[in-house]
């Protein structure tokens, strides 16, 4: 037989015609006797048989080529891998010890003995033999992954054997490390190793996963779900996929989406509850109540002291009117929680303790504004028939001309109602809000200067207060829909007007009422003011003049007209320090 002809028969194989080949070598055989020879198409036989699935085959002619070359290293190790993937370790084990017996000095031998003694948790053998391989070649890469693996089984500091491999170019060794620097939080490094890792297979879903959750956590968004997708549909049984996508949807504010995912998630004891939990919330935010409250009950009937879930019960049942259910809610929720302060503020609100709260708490009309931000502007404007912005509106052309040229606060700024109104005056146009799902809205008209999640006194305090920024005077501040969460206006009011520049002007509303002195909390959880302590307080405690002061319908609240002030309050001269 030529040489020619076993290496076109070699080229055949390597092309992909594996089938072809093993016609070949078989035909070859059979005109064959020297033993050299033979050892040579027995073990090509037996990596084509290997190659197409049939072990057993290709067992077979690795062992026929031992009986023509006995101590062919390559042969022997081949039959070590065959004993491996037929799941015989022990005999693949004898076969790689017999080796080393022969041949003490080979490193690729002694790191897959190593992998066996790793797969039957005899770390302390498989260590040892990894470290003489690495002391026989100290660039092996495969050693010191597997010295990783074996230290990572034992709870002992693994990433340093997982970086040299990845530096000498193993190709799952980024995976590791990528986990390493996640949950060191050093994201970049992170996603650099997690990209190698695809890099090198491009269909590895766990490193997609990882990569998107790495990317999400850089606040690059596109690029997060589209690996993530990617992962989903590689393997969408990796755990944890589905909450992740799910949660990535409803951080974005796109419920529907969420929800579907949610769906999808392989529920099991310890993630149901949160499931049915974020399922309700989701739909809550989608202002779909029924549906909010069937996942809700959900989750009491198997977690009856659940906090949020009674708190969130609570608020749709306020939002429908239903108080009693409301307060129910809300009392067992403050038997859970006692020291909540959004329960506390609510209760008093429902229980007519009027005098007991001064502010809304920040976190509550936080929260209260990231769940309503979605549907916000058509239920104030269409349903509520708000009307705040037109009567501020003319109130602009009666003090300003368009195009002066302003800088312009807009505290409680929400989703930016105001800001086409305030934008033909603007030079500046800052907006302050606590939600920052108003904030995400009010950034989408694109008007904004610059908008801060923020509370409005802390804000216009750190103005004046923070040595690392010039304080800004504002020539307009405009105040729509902010003061019903706050009771006691006196250190806002005047904070405000100290940060107006000489003649600047502060146009604000309140809910009105005449039945205290001062201010009280509604049943609805919102505060009304009395016009007149309000006008006694700019009067007697700042150097500013109310330019108007004009009673207005603010909106509906239960199909009823909710009575309101608007104050145009003008700053007459520079402010005191």
């Amino acid at each position: 037989m030529s040489e020619t002809t076993l290496h076109k028969l070699v080229d055949l194989h390597r092309s992909g015609s594996v089938t072809e080949a093993i016609e070949g070598y078989l035909i070859q055989i059979g005109h064959c006797s020297e033993p050299k020879v033979l050892a040579q198409y027995h073990e090509l036989l037996g990596i084509a048989y290997g190659q197409i699935g049939e072990l057993e085959q290709s067992l077979l002619h690795f062992k026929t080529a031992l009986t023509h070359a006995p101590n062919a290293l390559s042969i022997q190790s081949n039959v070590a891998t065959c004993y491996k993937k037929l799941n015989q370790p022990h005999k693949a084990a004898k076969v790689y010890q017999d080796i080393l017996a022969h041949h003490p000095a080979q490193c690729i031998p002694m790191n897959n003995l190593a992998n066996i003694y790793l797969s039957q948790g005899k770390t302390e053998i498989a260590v040892n033999l990894l470290q003489k391989a690495i002391c026989v070649h100290p660039q092996y890469s495969d050693a010191y992954f597997n010295l990783g693996l074996a230290f990572a089984q034992t709870n002992k500091p693994s990433f340093l054997f997982f970086k040299k491999a990845m530096d000498l170019g193993h190709r799952q060794a980024p995976y590791q490390v990528a986990q390493h620097y996640e949950k060191q939080r050093s994201l970049e490094d992170a996603k650099q190793a997690y990209q190698l890792m695809i890099q090198h297979f491009p269909n590895h879903a766990l490193g997609h996963h990882g990569l998107a959750r790495t990317l999400l956590s850089l606040d690059e968004d596109e690029e997060a779900i589209g690996h993530f997708i990617q992962a989903q549909r590689i393997d969408p049984t990796i755990p944890h996929l589905m909450e992740n996508i799910a949660t990535y949807y409803h951080v974005k504010g796109m419920h529907a989406n969420a929800i579907e995912y949610w769906s999808k998630t392989p529920k099991t004891d310890e993630n149901i509850v949160d499931i049915h939990y974020n399922t309700a919330v989701a739909y809550q935010y989608l202002n779909r109540h029924e549906d909010a409250l069937e996942y809700f009950q959900n989750v009491l009937s198997l977690e009856p002291n659940h906090t949020h879930t009674h708190m969130n019960i609570a608020a749709i049942a306020l939002q429908n009117n239903q108080i009693t259910a409301a307060l129910q809610h809300y009392e067992t929720a403050q038997r859970l929680d006692p020291k909540n302060a959004d329960i506390d503020f609510i209760i008093s609100a429902l229980k007519k303790q009027t005098t007991k709260q001064k502010q809304a708490p920040k976190g509550y009309v936080a929260n209260l504004f990231d769940q309503y931000a979605g549907h916000y502007d058509e239920h104030l404007v269409n349903m509520l028939r708000y009307q705040l912005p037109e009567k501020i509106e003319l109130i602009l052309y009666e003090q300003f001309k368009p195009n002066s040229d302003l800088s312009i606060l807009d505290l409680g700024c929400g989703t930016g109602l105001m800001a086409p109104l305030l934008t033909p005056f603007a030079k500046t146009l800052i907006g302050v809000d606590l939600s920052q799902n108003m904030l995400d809205k009010a950034d989408s008209r694109q008007q904004y200067t610059q908008l801060h999640q923020s509370d409005c006194l802390e804000y216009l305090q750190k103005n004046h207060t923070d040595p690392q920024q010039s304080t800004t005077e504002y020539e307009l501040i405009t105040a729509a829909e902010l003061f019903p969460y706050i009771g006691d206006l006196s250190p806002l009011l005047l904070e405000a007007i100290n940060s107006l520049s000489p003649n600047g002007i502060i146009i604000f509303s309140v809910e009105t009422t005449i039945e205290t002195e001062q201010f009280q909390l509604s049943q609805n959880a919102r505060f009304q003011h009395n016009p007149n302590w309000i006008t006694q307080l700019v009067i007697g405690h700042t150097q500013a003049e109310i330019v108007e002061s004009t009673p207005v319908t603010l909106r509906l609240h239960q199909s009823k007209a909710v009575p309101g002030q608007l104050f145009v309050v003008k700053k007459t001269v520079s402010k005191t320090t």
